[in-house]
């Protein structure tokens, strides 16, 4: 649309191709973006092509940039296809930082939920082998009680109440636990039903 104006043009270097450049790669963006939330089968399926063309949009977008460099004095020649250039090299590395925070964001959501879900069969693993000597001294000396403070003070807790618990009745199997794992989540708990 900007071409169909008919712009002044620059006779230093041709702006025109870098406006069909920057065009190609947020039209080729948008698409992407777009068959992305129809259907991720087929997003999913292309695999190493994306690679490959990630790559012809980021040489696509560093060749609209030599462009616009070596035409420094086209800004006072043809002003508005120079700044519109600009303008869309811009854009182009806002939708990349945009991106890149995305993916962040959920590299980081799935690692403290995977850890979440560790920490929860751990407590119900530990509860749940918490007579057996063995699997308890497997433990200490992995020195998994000693580096969480706060599972050994209850552990300790346990070993004190199972003691007294057994001068008393002679019965450790009768101790009210006093650590409880945290109740499953509903997303944890179909996760383990499949």
């Amino acid at each position: 649309l900007l071409l169909l104006l008919d712009p002044r043009s620059c006779d230093i270097i041709k702006l025109e191709y870098a406006v069909y450049l920057c065009s190609g790669v947020h039209l080729l963006t948008f698409l992407l973006l777009l068959s992305s939330y129809l259907c991720t089968k087929c997003v999913n399926s292309l695999g190493r092509l994306m690679v490959i063309f990630y790559f012809m949009l980021v040489g696509s977008m560093v060749y609209c940039q030599v462009i616009f460099f070596h035409g420094q004095e086209c800004n006072r020649v043809a002003p508005i296809l120079y700044y519109w250039i600009f303008t869309n090299i811009l854009l182009f590395y806002v939708v990349v930082a945009y991106g890149l925070s995305l993916w962040g964001a959920y590299i980081c959501w799935e690692v403290d939920e995977e850890e979440k879900l560790i920490k929860e069969a751990m407590a119900t693993q530990l509860v749940k082998n918490f007579g057996n000597k063995e699997y308890m001294e497997k433990l200490r000396l992995a020195g998994w009680a000693n580096n969480n403070a706060n599972v050994h003070a209850r552990l300790l807790a346990l070993q004190a109440a199972q003691q007294q618990q057994i001068a008393q009745n002679g019965n450790p199997a009768q101790i009210q636990l006093a650590y409880q794992p945290p109740a499953l989540n509903e997303s944890a708990r179909s996760n383990s039903g499949q």
